[in-house]
């Protein structure tokens, strides 16, 4: 699951302390019993320290990630200027980018599932 974080036409990427050291949307895994919109309230609060409560669907999209087939589900919010608490533990950095300029090391999906969010 990936969340497209917004702040007018800025865009929310991190770094996570795992895995690829890529620029990323903020999001993780979905657990058992647990609907997809539920798990992104959840990742993001724990990742980021902010509740936000106004989330759009997106979709999702077929992928294949760690030589998987998954299903990612993309949800997008504004943080309309909410600060920002990082878990130390699985969040290095965080940045906003302009939609127009994303960097050239972003992950896998970024540009389509932030094409999604319009």
């Amino acid at each position: 699951m990936k969340c497209v974080l917004t702040d007018g036409e800025n865009v929310l990427l991190v770094r996570h302390t795992y895995g690829k050291h890529e620029w990323d949307l903020p999001g993780g895994g979905i657990k058992r019993d647990e609907r997809p919109l539920e798990a992104a309230r959840r990742e993001i609060e724990e990742e980021l320290g902010v509740s936000l409560d106004d989330w759009r669907d997106l979709g999702y999209l077929g992928a294949t990630e760690y030589h998987r087939h998954d299903t990612i589900y993309c949800f997008q919010a504004e943080l309309n200027g909410k600060s920002l608490t990082l878990e130390p533990g699985e969040i290095d950095v965080a940045e906003w980018f302009s939609r127009q300029r994303l960097p050239r090391d972003s992950g896998r999906y970024v540009r389509r599932i932030v094409a999604l969010a319009g």
